[in-house]
């Protein structure tokens, strides 16, 4: 008995609390609800619309999923929190805490009652409007009377027109509205961005969500390359509005990436978004232009600083890309090192080489050259030596440089292959080299690096270059960045050559160009040009042809001598 008696006294209370409750919510609650909208059809009929409602609750939820998830982070680096929109819980439909609760006295439903006269009246915070349909033309009025302020603005969303071409686009829009006025009510840094341009980056938000899927499953159609083209110049078109929305530039960048063939253009404007996004940072926001620009540059492609046990503390935007070929930054560590050339006591840094075969390592001409001038003809290069390590103060491991084993021809390859006297194996293998491609531009567009021992470079604006290497200069380095064209260019003589957009200085000269999605060795870095605003430019040569068979040559001696010898 006591327990029967227990029970309906629970089952009383509750629902003297959910009377209290909802006595409370219909004078207080601050959650937004979507009320009716009533759609009016091209025949001039008129009836209340539960269906639009839901099309926008439905919308906020997946556009708020969409824009924490992205501004989290994205595929080829991390998004800046401050430019997060915030404030987004979801929004609701009205509903009567009683609906559904079955209250009879007397045989008469006074649940059914109240939720009746629930419906009767808006609740607090209720976004409401009108909705017609001529042709294919959804014009939409919305009234939301308790619209929030813009943080600093003062400017109040309580009422707005929404032309679109369908009844989910303009779901979608009032839906974006309304994310748009919350987030600014918290935000100056949202408030001060026009509405129209926040919901056309959500509207392009959805559609890269959709097309990057497509893109994993299979190669993107024609139309889908168009499609993408078509956002990222809608996006673009906002880039002369007073104030922009700093995600705009990362999420048009994201979207060109995915094309599968772009050009040398595109992937241009690629790095030119994400430097002007860097630059909109908060962190650099205080600096001067050209000195925020700098250091946009320097962030979005930086020089690393490069141990034997993979790249110290990689910055976020590249972090995840180089996490990836891990062991490939691994052994460029280990086998690419610092040629140096006696000058008295002392020895000089001069360039960069890397180990290629058992006793070999690749350099470029222009670096053998300097060591040439202070040999004999019996033993050309013997002021030289080659040193694994950080720097030239700290070898572990040291190698005298031998006879010149193959070099190239101007206008043809800067490529030079040198002996390595006493070479140990163990200590520095050789880095695998990619199969000789086909076609040169099979590789443009592939994200690749440079390992080198740069130095402060006079060519280049001291305020770059600062911004790049801090107070350590001749230090192992591995420099990130993307293959733009391939052919030949002013800076190869005419003779074919990679271009990227690696941040290269003078002493990188002879290091590998190692492709990020094979993680093998594509090119040999000989040269850059600083382009004004648009940054360095970086040189590379493909590996010659005749290099490779001076190379199997030199394997097939080492397998004769020693049957463990491993092909490169």
């Amino acid at each position: 008995m006591i327990i029967v008696k227990l029970l309906y006294s629970a089952i009383i209370a509750g629902i003297l609390l959910a009377c209290a409750f909802e006595l409370i919510r219909v004078w207080t609650d601050s959650r937004v609800y979507v009320g009716q909208f009533d759609l009016v059809t091209v025949e001039g009929n008129a009836q209340p619309s539960d269906a639009f409602s839901r099309r926008i609750v439905a919308a906020q939820a997946i556009q708020a999923q969409q824009l924490l998830q992205y501004q989290r982070g994205a595929a080829n680096g991390l998004g800046d929190a401050t430019y997060i929109a915030t404030g987004q819980p979801p929004i609701r439909l009205p509903q009567s805490v009683l609906s559904g609760v079955e209250i009879k006295v007397q045989s008469i439903d006074v649940g059914q009652i109240l939720t009746q006269l629930r419906r009767g009246f808006s609740a607090p915070n209720e976004v409401r409007g009108h909705l017609t349909q001529r042709g294919q033309l959804f014009s939409g009025s919305v009234d939301w009377p308790r619209a929030p302020r813009g943080q600093g603005t003062g400017e109040r969303l309580t009422q707005f027109y929404v032309p679109y071409s369908s009844e989910q686009q303009a779901a979608d829009y009032i839906a974006c509205s309304i994310s748009w006025a919350r987030a600014a009510a918290n935000k100056p840094t949202i408030a001060e961005v026009p509405r129209a341009q926040f919901c056309n980056f959500v509207a392009a938000l959805g559609d890269y969500y959709e097309l990057s899927h497509r893109a994993n499953i299979a190669a993107l159609s024609a139309e889908d390359v168009n499609a993408v083209r078509r956002r990222a110049a809608l996006l673009a078109a906002h880039f002369n509005d007073a104030e922009v929305y700093p995600e705009l530039y990362r999420l048009r960048a994201d979207f060109m990436d995915m094309l599968p063939s772009p050009t040398t253009e595109e992937l241009i404007d690629v790095q030119e978004n994400r430097v002007h996004y860097a630059m909109l940072s908060p962190d650099l926001a205080t600096l001067p232009a050209e000195t925020r620009r700098m250091r946009a540059l320097a962030l979005a492609r930086p020089a690393i600083i490069l141990d034997d046990t993979g790249v110290r503390s990689p910055p976020p935007n590249w972090q995840r890309l180089l996490q990836r070929q891990a062991r490939a930054t691994r052994a460029a560590a280990s086998s690419t090192g610092l040629i140096l050339m006696r000058n008295g006591a002392q020895q000089t840094p001069i360039g960069t080489g890397f180990v290629v075969a058992p006793g070999v390592i690749m350099t470029t001409t222009y670096v053998i050259d300097q060591g040439a001038r202070r040999g004999t003809a019996e033993a050309p290069n013997r002021e030289m030596s080659f040193c694994i390590g950080p720097d030239a103060e700290q070898c572990r491991a040291t190698w005298t440089i031998g006879q010149t084993l193959y070099r190239g021809q101007p206008g043809q390859s800067y490529v030079a292959l040198v002996e390595l006297i006493g070479h140990d194996e163990g200590v520095a293998p050789a880095l695998p080299l990619a199969a000789a491609p086909t076609d040169l531009n099979m590789l443009v567009g592939h994200f690749a690096f440079v390992v080198g021992y740069p130095y402060r470079d006079p060519r280049v604006p001291p305020e770059f270059v600062s911004s790049l290497l801090g107070e350590s200069d001749g230090v192992r380095r591995l420099m990130p960045g993307r293959i733009l064209a391939a052919g030949p260019t002013s800076q190869s003589s005419g003779a074919p050559a990679f271009t990227t957009d690696i941040s290269t200085l003078g002493g990188t000269g002879g290091g590998p160009l190692v492709d990020l999605e094979s993680g093998m060795v594509v090119g040999m870095s000989f040269a850059g040009l600083w382009q004004g605003e648009r940054g360095k430019f970086a040189y590379a040569t493909p590996i010659p042809d005749a290099a490779r068979s001076v190379l199997a040559e030199r394997l097939g001696q080492a397998r004769t001598a020693n049957p463990a010898v491993a092909t490169p």
